[in-house]
């Protein structure tokens, strides 16, 4: 398991509240009055109010059944099938509605709302680019709408466009100063960007607008978190639990930061305060159960997995955290079992593919683990430790090639620390290339020197060879050293 990830999963999920989407928006604009029927006509009108007056009380079903009854009557008005759209938003069937946005707009082109709504609904079904496309349109007939700009910079930041985010919510925050959802969202994409200077700025921003909306606090010390200050993190999460105690995510991110400065007592905690708020959540579960894991309570953090288990039978974090007690016992079997569960459970959870094939590995199971650390590349190829451990693999089996080219990728998207130094090194080594091996092996012992001089031999302790004869001579005495390190670290 992988506590940090889990962190910062929390963490964000604490903060996401001012940052939703601005909703979807009522016709009442000029560019929203039909322009395909009699908007004279009184008995359109009264039904259209009553589909409202329906709406506003919760009765969403009889709304629809009114506009239905005016579009069999008026199959041309565009409002009907404006506010059936409407109303089927409210129903979360999003299908229904583009389609009945999509009529509306076929009867009347510069109905505004009815653009914003069909992006709104794109958005809502991961479709950013056709929402982008009319958000784009509601703004060329409406471009004083501070919530167009605002979510067509939601979906821009989705896709990967920052600098259209950031002009986006710049001009959402030009149209309406106290905006805070935008200083929200721009302060998300500078935190992408680290521009922690204006991802603060922003973030003081909306705590200045809000002193008294614990959120504001909250999303604060995401910037916080992400730029490495957990003190600055747990001073915000304190002012939003002061300002709302009720809320289990600000004590789940507190204890992410409390265990970042080691506080463990504080942090678990936190995590049972979370816990009494919300008992229903088997993530909480799965983060305290791994820090008592840490503390060394094998048996409190059993009865936390298994609790997670109860709330969520599907929840396969907590195999994965079973898994690891065993591993940690040298149960290999029975680690694997729990890992086989946690991917039955869920297919999609990367981490107990990566762990099962680490047992694997270390049971000498090299090409089953290594269909399954082609799963993890599959599942998560934004990981540099995804091609890490798979290069790791396949150099065991004595494919080379393939293993270099992965510690390569993995190395250029970051992995850069001792063990992934000294494993290229050695793979370089039996390639031939005793330069390049020379070369990772300097950079790894640079990294962490107490271990080249506690563990390796001959001329690596002090960094560098005299000749490359040497540093070969070096790598093969410490080629097994160095696979043993990396089978006790590979899974921390």
């Amino acid at each position: 398991m992988k506590s940090y990830l889990v962190s910062l999963c929390i963490v964000v999920s604490a903060m996401l509240a001012p940052g939703q989407l601005a909703v979807a928006r009522e016709a009442t604009s000029k560019n929203s009055q039909s322009s395909a029927f009699d908007s004279n006509n009184k008995a359109s009108l009264k039904l259209i109010a009553s589909a409202k007056a329906k709406r506003a009380k919760g009765d969403t079903k009889g709304a629809i059944a009114v506009l239905n009854e005016l579009i069999r009557q008026q199959p041309s008005n565009d409002l009907a099938y404006f506010w059936r759209a409407l109303c089927r938003t409210d129903t979360r069937d999003l299908h229904g509605s583009i389609s009945d946005n999509t009529k509306a707009i076929e009867l009347n082109p510069k109905l505004a709302a009815a653009f914003y709504n069909r992006g709104y609904d794109y958005c809502e079904l991961h479709n950013d680019k056709c929402a982008i496309a009319d958000y784009s349109r509601a703004i060329e007939l409406e471009p004083s709408w501070r919530d167009s700009y605002y979510n067509r910079g939601w979906s821009r930041e989705t896709i990967g466009d920052r600098s259209g985010a950031i002009a986006d919510y710049t001009q959402a925050i030009n149209l309406d100063s106290k905006f805070a959802k935008a200083y929200w969202g721009r302060g998300a994409v500078y935190v992408d960007c680290h521009n922690r200077e204006k991802a603060m700025s922003d973030y003081d921003r909306m705590v200045a607008l809000y002193p008294k909306d614990a959120q504001s606090y909250s999303s604060r010390s995401y910037a916080s978190f992400m730029f490495g200050d957990s003190k600055a993190a747990i001073t915000d999460l304190t002012k939003a639990i002061k300002n709302n105690a009720a809320n289990p995510s600000f004590y789940i991110s507190r204890a992410s930061s409390l265990e970042n400065l080691g506080d463990m007592k504080g942090a678990v905690a936190d995590y049972t305060q979370a816990m009494l708020l919300e008992p229903r959540v088997a993530s909480t579960y799965c983060q305290r159960g791994e820090l008592l894991n840490k503390l060394g309570d094998k048996t409190g953090a059993l009865a936390d997995f298994n609790w997670a288990l109860i709330v969520d039978s599907h929840c396969a974090a907590a195999y994965d955290g079973k898994g690891t007690l065993k591993s940690q016992a040298c149960d290999r079997k029975g680690a694997i079992e729990e890992f086989t569960k946690g991917i039955s459970a869920d297919p999609k959870y990367a981490m107990c593919f990566a762990d099962r094939a680490y047992e694997k590995m270390r049971l000498g199971e090299y090409r089953s683990a290594l269909v399954d650390f082609e799963q993890v590349v599959r599942l998560r190829p934004d990981r540099p430790s995804s091609y890490f451990s798979r290069g790791f693999c396949r150099h065991y089996m004595g494919d080379r090639i393939a293993a270099l080219k992965d510690y390569d990728r993995s190395l250029n998207m970051g992995f850069k620390n001792d063990l992934s130094f000294y494993s290229r090194a050695v793979c370089r080594s039996e390639l031939g290339d005793s330069k390049g091996a020379a070369l990772d092996f300097k950079e790894a012992c640079r990294l962490d020197p107490e271990y080249a001089k506690k563990k390796l031999p001959g001329p690596v302790k002090v960094g560098f060879a005299a000749t490359i004869e040497e540093i070969t001579k070096a790598l093969e005495s410490a080629i097994t050293e160095i696979r043993s390190s990396l089978m006790r670290a590979i899974k921390h």
